[in-house]
C-alpha cells in the first residue's frame, strides 16, 4: 500500500513542478521593451529617451506607441507590428 502512495507523491510532484513551469513561461511573455521611433533601437518600455540616439520619446497620437512608427488616420491596428490601437 505504501508503493502506491509513493507513486502517487510523486506523480503530484511532477505536475506541480510542470505548472509552475507553465506559470513562469506566461510570466516571462509579458512586454518589456518598446523601439525608438527616430532610431529603431530596442528600449526599456518605461523609458523617456532613447539610449542609443539620446531624443526624447514623444508618444502622440501619431506614432504607435509599440514600434514608433507613423500612425495612418482611421485604422485601429499598427500596419508596422499589428498592436491594436486604444490597448
Amino acid at each position: 500500500m505504501s508503493f502506491y502512495v509513493i507513486i502517487f507523491l510523486v506523480i503530484q510532484m511532477a505536475k506541480s513542478v510542470k505548472d509552475a513551469k507553465v506559470v513562469k513561461e506566461e510570466k516571462s511573455s509579458k512586454k518589456t521593451t518598446k523601439f525608438c521611433m527616430y532610431c529603431g533601437s530596442e528600449i526599456n518600455l518605461t523609458a523617456v529617451y532613447c539610449i542609443k540616439c539620446g531624443r526624447q520619446l514623444i508618444f502622440n497620437n501619431n506614432y504607435c506607441k509599440n514600434c514608433g512608427s507613423k500612425i495612418l488616420p482611421g485604422v485601429k491596428f499598427c500596419t508596422n507590428c499589428g498592436i491594436k490601437f486604444g490597448e
